[in-house]
């Protein structure tokens, strides 16, 4: 009868878990989480990065179907009788403004401050038209690039502080190149780079 007795209390042991044994767990549970969380984080940016790059990829391409259309003559920013450089390709070239939009930056509102910026020191500060055969190498001189508050960029210390490059993406900036092709540099190689200058 007692062995009857001990078997039972020993079954009744094992239908549930103890309070040390819940703990052990939520404790494994938390530290994956601390873990993983941030990893998600940066896959996530990772994600609106390359949803920036795709953007100015296709500000790129409507800026070489604009000089094609005008003898290869850049959009001005501030010509006289001209509409900043992003109204003239959304009005023409580009439909949908979401393309001026990036993902990480919540500052966009629409023709008020979109998040790119248009190379202020060499195409559009000038009371000229600059032309495409102006520039010495394309392929090293800055298009368009993430912005902080304004619609121009230019480097640190020149025409304001408030046509600064932005450094939304991990410290740094998608660029766009006057060639086409678009790449994330951090900040401070962009500021302090001779890609502003035409030559």
């Amino acid at each position: 009868m007692e062995k009857v007795k001990m078997i039972r209390k020993v079954d009744n042991y094992k239908k549930g878990f103890t309070l040390i044994e819940l703990l052990v767990v939520i404790a494994i549970i938390s530290i994956l989480a601390s873990i993983l969380f941030p990893v998600f984080g940066k896959a996530r940016e990772k994600a609106r990065q390359g949803v920036c790059t795709s953007n100015l990829k296709q500000l790129g391409q409507a800026v070489m179907l604009y000089l094609q259309d005008y003898d290869e003559i850049f959009p001005s920013h501030s010509l006289p009788g001209s509409d900043c450089w992003h109204m003239t390709l959304n009005n023409n070239y580009i439909k949908n403004t979401n393309v001026f939009k990036c993902p990480s930056d919540p500052s966009y509102v629409w023709n008020v401050n979109i998040s790119y910026g248009y190379n202020y020191r060499w195409l559009s500060r000038d009371t000229t038209w600059v032309s495409l055969t102006q520039i010495a190498n394309p392929s090293e001189t800055i298009l368009v690039a993430d912005a902080g508050v304004d619609y121009v960029i230019a480097p640190d210390g020149y025409a304001g502080t408030n046509h600064k490059v932005s450094d939304r993406h991990s410290g740094g900036s998608n660029v766009l190149f006057v060639d086409g092709h678009v790449k994330w540099h951090l900040f401070n190689t962009i500021d302090k780079s001779a890609w502003w200058d035409r030559n």
